[in-house]
């Protein structure tokens, strides 16, 4: 068991893949920690917009047009209504997940990002994570990955989803500042995490 790392990221998911790897290439050491084991199936970021496959081709990701369905606009539908537009740029692609998170996945263990796999978080401390088995890991930076009911939010006390605006940089470690509607201004840095009581302009 690792004892220590720079950044540590709860969620192996795509988003958390991402965080992974883009810190990774920063230079930081990361560990990835999930409740699961790869592959991991589920009908969740199976089309991905243009904007997407640049974001992966930054993380040097690539996704070759045969490796899925080619996507040129959306459609949606709601009973007899409906609204379609293409994409004034690039493409998309329709691919299954777990090709998604094996590209990704293969990234990472390439860069020498280290995983803890069928490893539950159990908490988030200032000065790192508890996981189950007691075991307890230093960290500088945490990052929750673990999707729209995170628990890593509640544990950090954003129990607003309603994000308004993030400035800073985390990967530079300046500090970041997070607005969630309703519940203030939070400054958060590699050794604290602070909360204003007073409202953001921009939550108001």
């Amino acid at each position: 068991m690792v004892n220590g790392t720079d950044v540590f990221v709860i969620g192996g998911g795509p988003a958390g893949l991402a965080a992974a790897i883009a810190a990774r290439r920063r230079g930081f050491q990361v560990i990835v920690a999930d409740g699961n084991k790869p592959p991991i199936d589920k009908p969740c970021g199976e089309g991905l917009m243009p904007d997407s496959i640049a974001a992966l081709q930054e993380l040097g990701v690539e996704i070759a047009a045969d490796e899925g369905y080619p996507l040129q606009g959306i459609k949606f539908l709601e009973k007899e209504k409906s609204a379609a537009a293409c994409f004034p740029t690039g493409r998309g692609v329709g691919l299954r997940r777990p090709i998604l998170h094996k590209k990704m996945l293969d990234c990472a263990v390439a860069l020498g990002v280290h995983f803890l796999w069928e490893t539950p978080v159990m908490g988030i401390g200032r000065d790192g994570v508890n996981l189950a088995g007691g075991n307890f890991v230093h960290a500088i930076w945490i990052i929750g990955a673990d999707g729209g009911q995170s628990r890593v939010r509640r544990w950090a006390g954003l129990r607003c989803c309603a994000l308004v605006r993030i400035r800073g940089n985390l990967l530079g470690r300046e500090c970041t500042s997070v607005c969630y509607a309703g519940v203030g201004e939070r400054s958060v840095r590699g050794d604290s995490i602070s909360k204003r009581k007073s409202r953001h302009p921009a939550c108001t």
